[in-house]
């Protein structure tokens, strides 16, 4: 998704990045964001300690505001103030000439949150075109997003009455933040813990990009005007202008979240790469007949399974979406972590959070002891069942590849009890790729009828997360075929 582009070119483009002013242009005075100095680099490693990549506490650390003057003439006597948490820790006045202004203010670090508000008061007399860009507020302990942006489409919303990249992006931060602390569950009392401030704008010639690990902030996305047209670029319609919170879902990826729609079961596609379900029943393959018919047939294959979560991670990419309780708790799980340098492309961090490298990543942290309570479609229990297992053996982030063998076979008790042990998972892809989505399928043989089921992993690590790491239970329905 992204294009590589030499040294030379990151460095004229960066030079580059502040527009001259227009002779025409009226005065317009913001605050575009805030920045922490020392610059930290993120940990080159997973795992590091939760302080690596933070300020020591006690040490002095200097908040930077980055003011604009986008008119022609210089602004003199601009009142400023810079407050903690609402209280007032300097104030004074600035005089703005044209282009890019900064105001520092020393503070003593601690990883307690606080709130950092820099905001300007221009008199009338300036002519500042509007005060919705007058002030910014930041979480003390916040994550750090960086974005690149091509030169058109940075020029571009400067124009014809849009707010600009910078104002735009804050108030997209402020929506994506609203999303953070409103992911309020039994297993994330105060939601999810992040916060996300803007720390770095580098505008860019059209055509080019970053290398990946080029940038030094925790998250970071490029926009150009070769991209899907979901993604900010020169002529974006209203919709997209108003709100860009797919940004935000690519963003999460890089802090290790996975794709909710990924738990959807896709198979038997004609080229045989999308995913496969090799399960046989007397010498017939099971996917597409009566034991498990398609939901829906596509060009790229059968769907037989549609999960039912959705969300910010799903496919509701809007500033109303909601995390779901997976998605928040895996976010809580490395929170007040910085993210480790990113490396892979495609949005997920490489390696990112899954079993080799964390053993306890959310999406891999299941009950030791799960007991599947079999039912058929009538809430009877299905005792003395021969019962099979079929885990995903796929390779790739988005595939389902299901063998003729099953991973684990036994047969559920009389009250219809088949116990899952919490290594059913263990061996399995991905070793190298980004998290799995795994989705599990149940074969239920009893003398008179059969059926499946499928089982996504995702409701056995909530079982975890909600108190059942040692042993849990769970109710799964199998529709059952008369032999």
């Amino acid at each position: 998704m992204r294009r590589i582009v030499s040294a030379v070119a990151l460095l004229a483009a960066a030079l580059a990045a502040t527009p001259p002013a227009r002779s025409a242009d009226p005065a317009r005075l913001e605050v575009a964001w805030i920045t922490r100095e020392p610059r930290l680099p993120p940990p080159n490693r997973q795992g590091a300690p939760v302080e690596e990549g933070w300020p020591e506490p006690g040490r002095t650390v200097q908040w930077v505001g980055h003011l604009f003057n986008r008119g022609a003439q210089p602004v003199a006597g601009v009142a400023y103030a810079w407050r903690i948490d609402g209280a007032v820790a300097e104030s004074g006045t600035v005089d703005l000439p044209p282009g890019e202004t900064t105001l520092w203010l020393p503070w003593r670090w601690t990883f307690d949150r606080h709130e950092i508000a820099l905001a300007i008061a221009p008199a009338a007399a300036s002519g500042d075109a509007t005060t919705a860009d007058d002030r910014v507020a930041v979480a003390s302990d916040a994550l750090s997003i960086g974005f690149t942006i091509e030169r058109s489409i940075y020029d571009w919303m400067l124009q014809d009455g849009r707010p600009g990249f910078e104002r735009w992006a804050q108030g997209q931060i402020d929506n994506w933040n609203a999303i953070m602390a409103r992911a309020v569950f039994p297993t994330t009392p105060r939601g999810a813990l992040d916060r996300f401030r803007l720390d770095r704008v580098l505008v860019i010639a059209d055509g080019a990009s970053l290398r990946n690990g080029d940038m030094d902030t925790d998250v970071w996305w490029t926009f150009w005007q070769g991209s899907d047209e979901r993604f900010l670029h020169v002529g974006s319609s209203g919709p997209a202008l108003g709100d860009e919170t797919i940004v935000f879902h690519e963003l999460l990826h890089q802090r290790g979240l996975i794709d909710l729609y990924a738990y959807r079961v896709v198979a038997n596609d004609p080229a045989q790469t999308n995913g496969q379900i090799n399960i046989v029943e007397d010498g017939k393959p099971v996917a597409g007949g009566p034991l498990m018919p398609a939901l829906l047939q596509g060009s790229v294959g059968a769907l037989f399974y549609r999960s039912p979560v959705d969300g910010l991670m799903g496919t509701q990419y809007r500033a109303s979406a909601n995390l779901t309780e997976h998605c928040a708790y895996g976010l809580n799980r490395v929170a007040g972590r910085r993210t480790p340098l990113w490396l892979d492309q495609w949005g997920n961090l490489i390696n990112g959070y899954s079993n080799t490298v964390q053993p306890e990543s959310y999406v891999w942290l299941l009950p030791r002891r799960t007991e599947l309570l079999l039912q058929d479609e009538s809430g009877a229990p299905i005792a003395g069942a021969s019962v099979q297992v079929y885990a995903d053996h796929g390779e790739q982030t988005y595939q389902k590849i299901y063998g003729p063998q099953a991973d684990l076979a036994g047969s559920s008790d009389g009250q219809g009890v088949f116990v899952l042990p919490g290594t059913i998972l263990d061996r399995l892809p991905p070793t190298t790729a980004p998290p799995k989505a795994q989705v599990i399928i149940v074969g239920v043989q009893t003398a008179a009828a059969h059926g499946y089921a499928f089982l996504p992993v995702y409701d056995l690590n909530l079982l975890a997360f909600r108190g059942g790491r040692e042993a849990a239970q769970e109710v799964l329905k199998v529709k059952l075929q008369p032999r």
